[in-house]
Order: structure tokens, then sequence, then C-alpha cells
């Protein structure tokens, strides 16, 4: 299948312990490869017939990693049916793990992932859009540009700034309902509090003794905590304190955040879920600037202006703009986004 790629004109490309010789930006490569390679970064299948996005019919978009970066491309699609302002099909391809939030978007058509993309079908895409290019993304921190116009600024002549950055994500009815179900066994009628509690980068984890402090202060204030996290060994277990790590499915973890009464978060998909559901979220950040990700009203953020506040950095060796917030100023934040 013919790849394209938006960085090789000439050139060989090392993937798999294959080597994929690019001709004037194309290649041509095994079948079995595609997915893989579709979502590894500045690559495409190049379409059959070819138009800009505004005439297309089929638009793919590939987006593969982050959770939060996948559903920050989702404002795109929104803007591209209203410029269109006529029918077309916009479909999305992301990693297996990301596809369950981008299921019931008003905006996409059909949402494949990897493992179950129609490989025959990806030439037939009029205009096939590539949001995994690396190095674009990091020219355009060093500019600070919002994540949103970051993607924005990958579709030819699309435009930017992006005036709703508001990103789209639609629970199902049923999925509400087993979560209402779930909470009432342990909520006890109390406000609740959501606490998603790592995040893929280093640099945006709060130590655990201060999340359990934060945790015990907002328990004595009444609140019913609940811990979530896709690894089930970073929780705990504690008096108002419900630990949920492990334990549920992503679209189950989703709902349960459109219940509770705020969300008190690192800077993570979660983050990215609850401003998609218009919720009252205390965010976290450590070496991110959050202005490149606020994309909802109802955020209050929480950092500590470090001399080399924002370095937009995924390692660092003393991370002091995370180990420096202190477990007060978290607490007093969501006293004052519950109103008390």
């Amino acid at each position: 299948m013919k790849i394209q790629s938006t960085e090789f004109v000439n050139g060989i490309l090392a993937f798999k312990s294959r080597s994929i010789e690019f001709k004037n930006g194309y290649a041509e490569v095994p079948e079995h490869l595609v997915p893989e390679i579709l979502i590894s970064g500045n690559y495409i299948v190049a379409p059959k017939n070819p138009k800009p996005w505004k005439e297309a019919k089929s638009i793919l978009f590939a987006r593969g990693a982050g959770l939060g970066d996948v559903l920050m491309c989702t404002p795109l699609a929104r803007k591209m049916r209203k410029i269109v302002g006529r029918k077309i099909r916009i479909d999305f391809i992301t990693a297996p793990e990301f596809k369950p939030i981008l299921i019931g978007n008003p905006h996409i058509s059909n949402v494949y992932s990897t493992k179950d993309i129609p490989l025959a079908n990806l030439k037939n895409y009029n205009c096939n859009l590539d949001f995994n290019n690396m190095e674009f993304r990091r020219e355009h921190l060093s500019k600070s540009i919002h994540r949103v116009d970051v993607f924005a600024d990958l579709i030819p002549e699309f435009p930017r700034p992006l005036k709703n950055k508001r990103l789209v994500y639609r629970p199902s009815k049923n999925e509400l309902d087993k979560a209402r179900d779930r909470i009432k066994k342990v909520s006890k009628g109390r406000p609740l509090v959501c606490m998603p509690i790592t995040a893929n980068c280093p640099n945006r984890i709060l130590q655990p003794d201060k999340l359990r402090n934060i945790a015990s202060e907002l328990v004595k204030d009444g609140n019913t905590i609940i811990l979530i996290d896709k690894w089930k060994n970073k929780g705990w277990n504690g008096n108002g304190i419900v630990n949920w790590c492990g334990r549920l499915k992503l679209r189950e973890a989703c709902a349960v955040v459109a219940l509770s009464d705020i969300i008190l978060t690192p800077d993570t998909g979660i983050l990215h879920i609850a401003a998609a559901l218009d919720k009252v979220v205390v965010a976290y950040f450590g070496a991110i600037d959050w202005k490149l990700r606020k994309t909802h009203d109802k955020l209050f953020v929480v950092y500590h202006d470090v001399p080399c506040y924002p370095c937009n950095a995924y390692n660092c060796r003393t991370a002091e703009c995370v180990r420096k917030l202190s477990v007060s100023t978290i607490v007093n934040t969501v006293r004052k986004a519950l109103g008390k």
C-alpha cells in the first residue's frame, strides 16, 4: 500500500527491523505494517483520489497517542463540518485503548482502531489528515500555542486560532444509569470528589503522601472521594475513600466523572474528559503551561511558579514544579471550587 510522508521526501525509514524507502515523499509498505505506521507519526496513506478537505466527501483523521490529544482533535471535526456545510464523512483512526472515547461523537462518522481499520478502504478517502507529527508539535510548544490550535495548524487553510475549543465526549444513558447505581452504594449522599491519581508524564504526578493527605482533608470536609486510575495498585482504601483504581473500564470511569460534583486531577486525559462534560475541575499542573490546555471555563488551576516554569519537559531531575505544590493550596482550591 502506498504511504505518503509528511517528513521524508527521499530517504530510508527504519521500522520494526525493516527498511522502507521513500522517493518523492512516497513509499510502498506491506499492508500488515500500515496500521502501526499510520499512527507512529508523520505518515498517512496516500488517497487514490486526493482532494482539499473543503472539497472532500470522505476525510480520515489519524491520531494515535494520548487520550487528551485525541480529544483535542474533536473540535476540528465539529468546525470542519460547520465550514463545509454539507454532508461529509469524517472517520477517525486511533490506538485501541482510545477508541472508546470517540464512540457516540456526533461529529465523527466511524471510529477505528489500528486493529480493526479496513485497510483496503484507507486509500479511498479523499483527504487523510495526520495529527501525529511530533516535530511539528515540539516546535509549537516553544511558541506557546494552544494544543487545539497546534492540531488545527496541521490542516491546510484551516482557521486558527479556533474560537470554540470545547472538546466533545458523549456518555450514553445506560453508562450514566449504571454509574449512578454504583455511586449510590458508596457516596452516602455526600458531595463526590473524583480523583484520578496518575498521569503518563512523571512531571505531572503528586507524591503519594500528599495525595493521601489531600484526600483525608477533603473527607473531613464531608466529601466522598472516589479514586480512579487504570492501574489497580495505585489506590488505597480509607474512611470516606472509595478505591476504584483498575476496576473501571475507560467509559465507566468517564461516567463516574460525569456524575461527580468536582474533579481533582493532574494534567491527564480525565482532565479533558471532565472539560468536555463541562464539569467543575481543579487541576494541578507541573511542567506544562496550563493556558495551553484550558478548554472550558470551570477550571480552577493550581501550579507552582518556579523560575523554569513552564519548561514543557517530559522528564526532569528535580520536578520542583510538582514537588512544591502544597496540600493546603490544593485543598483550599477544591473548597473554593465547591463554594465552601
